[in-house]
């Protein structure tokens, strides 16, 4: 039975980015996005390659080098989420989401349109 290991927990009230975590030892990360009644937003995965910190809140360049991750979301039948899209947050839910990040090194989430809660946990496994 694989070990889960709860890597990091964002609570999102307004629109933004989180800060970068660095994710470069596990090969997928799973992000559990919860929220209340009343609570909305969309939510998207970035991540970046570069061994340096990127600054997801400046825009991608050649020396800030970051992009929007694809993922699957486990909770809707495995459908493939373009990370330029990103999940679509209204009222209480929980999506189940994985990402491929073997070739990345840090990620973050990007919030827009919130209101109310939204709730990130980020987990992996080995």
């Amino acid at each position: 039975m694989p070990l889960v290991h709860n890597l990091q927990q964002y609570k999102i009230t307004a629109d933004g980015t989180t800060a970068p975590f660095l994710i470069e030892a596990y090969q997928s990360i799973t992000a559990i996005i919860s929220s209340g009644v009343g609570a909305a937003g969309t939510v998207k995965l970035v991540h970046s390659l570069q061994k340096d910190q990127p600054d997801f809140t400046a825009t991608a360049d050649d020396t800030n080098k970051w992009g929007y991750l694809s993922s699957i979301n486990l909770a809707n039948t495995g459908t493939v989420i373009a990370g330029s899209a990103g999940y679509t947050v209204a009222g209480a839910a929980c999506e189940n989401v994985v990402a491929a990040t073997d070739t990345s090194r840090w990620v973050a989430f990007e919030a827009t349109g919130v209101a109310g809660e939204i709730i990130i946990d980020l987990i992996t496994t080995d």
